[in-house]
């Protein structure tokens, strides 16, 4: 069972929604709604893609709001039901000195204790509080009570291993690349850019212990400093979207963040697909399937799966099952014919079988292999085009 972790709506409301002391720039104004579907299609993928979706909250529950106003309470219902969603309350924080004090270490472990950040029932009504259009009173209570259970914190002193770890990599200059030389420079005695630098470091490191502590993979773009590739392969999740991605240009498919634009109330209706058994088995195939090939070998061995899957009918019971159908066959001539005809019909059933290849090759190929074949990961592009994507798929795609 794959969770994965995101973080892009909890950034996203903290920086847009709950801002705080934040001010717009010019930019964060133009980038706004590209950022808002950037993060609601990434959710909608981690929907399909995953077992369950486990999203960051600081405070408010501003992820919930969005999958209500998405969704709808029933489709968050539907979606509890299936054990996809989970909530995992940020409390752990790295502070660093806007002013660095000289002698001072300018990173330190800082933890939120307000009643949003600590309490599931205040971080989800204060959260439903907001919403422009208000639950009444008895869908509040039925929301608060079906997803308070599904909170969980991490470890009080992640942060304050985030700082130790930081710390002991600056001394041992494993951020000289990036342009923090503890040979050149104390740590007591940075510019304010190179504090700004580390306590970016710090808490890159801090999700990355979390993210290994919990088992949780990831599809955000969590980790931008190159330093970190390398370490965060085994729990950075991008190798499912980007297998994904994949095989939706090998099946000449629209792109997820396409197939999120152009279909109408798309979290809504992945929440109904990601339960249908193509969908869940492939899935399993597609995780399965990474454990097993490298990123670069993910088509080949989707191509190997999709042509050389044995169909129900090349098998022992498959073939049985044929020699009944034609014996079926033969009969229903013979009741045709009437008492007279029951005994010719088992003549007919019987030369059918070598007379009659051809025919019902072409009823295997058409009719039963459809009913009796074995599965195959394309099977899923039925269930996505069921999703009614308002474009043609393309090469560019």
């Amino acid at each position: 069972m794959t969770t994965n972790y995101l973080t892009e709506l909890d950034r996203f409301s903290q920086k847009y929604i709950l801002r705080g002391t934040n001010r717009f720039t010019k930019e964060d104004k133009m980038l706004f709604l590209h950022k808002f579907d950037a993060a609601k299609a990434s959710v909608f993928e981690s929907l399909l893609l995953h077992e369950t979706t486990n999203f960051r909250v600081t405070g408010e529950n501003i992820p919930l709001n969005i999958l209500i106003v998405e969704a709808g309470i029933k489709g968050l219902e539907e979606l509890i039901e299936q054990n996809g969603l989970a909530f995992t309350h940020w409390t752990n924080d790295v502070m660093s000195f806007v002013n660095p004090i000289e002698g001072v270490i300018p990173i330190s472990p800082a933890k939120y204790n307000s009643k949003t950040h600590t309490d599931p029932e205040e971080s989800i009504s204060s959260a439903l509080n907001m919403l422009a259009d208000q639950p009444n009173k008895r869908d509040k209570r039925l929301i608060i009570r079906k997803t308070r259970d599904l909170y969980s914190y991490p470890p009080d002193d992640l942060a304050t291993d985030a700082v130790t770890l930081a710390t002991s990599a600056f001394n041992s200059n494993k951020f000289h690349a990036l342009g923090l030389d503890s040979t050149k420079c104390e740590i007591t005695n940075l510019s304010a850019h190179q504090v700004s630098l580390l306590a970016e470091c710090c808490n890159e490191l801090l999700q990355y212990k979390f993210l290994a502590s919990s088992k949780f993979t990831t599809s955000d773009s969590t980790f931008t400093h190159k330093i970190f590739l390398d370490c965060t392969q085994k729990i950075k999740n991008s190798d499912i979207s980007e297998a994904f991605s994949k095989i939706l240009i090998l099946e000449n498919f629209p792109k997820t963040q396409d197939i999120y634009q152009y279909t109408d109330s798309p979290i809504r209706k992945s929440i109904k697909l990601r339960n249908n058994k193509n969908v869940i088995r492939f899935r399993t195939w597609l995780h399965e399937a990474l454990t097993q090939h490298e990123i670069e070998e993910i088509t080949k061995a989707y191509l190997d799966a999709i042509t050389s899957k044995k169909g129900f009918l090349a098998s022992n019971t498959g073939k049985f099952t044929k020699t009944v159908f034609m014996a079926s066959a033969g009969a229903l001539v013979g009741a045709a014919l009437g008492p007279i005809g029951m005994a010719a019909g088992g003549v007919v059933g019987s030369l059918l079988a070598p007379a009659g290849d051809l025919a019902f090759d072409l009823v295997d190929e058409y009719y039963l292999s459809n009913l009796l074949s074995g599965w195959s990961p394309r099977m899923v592009f039925d269930d996505l085009r069921s999703l009614g994507i308002r474009i043609e798929p393309t090469l560019d795609s």
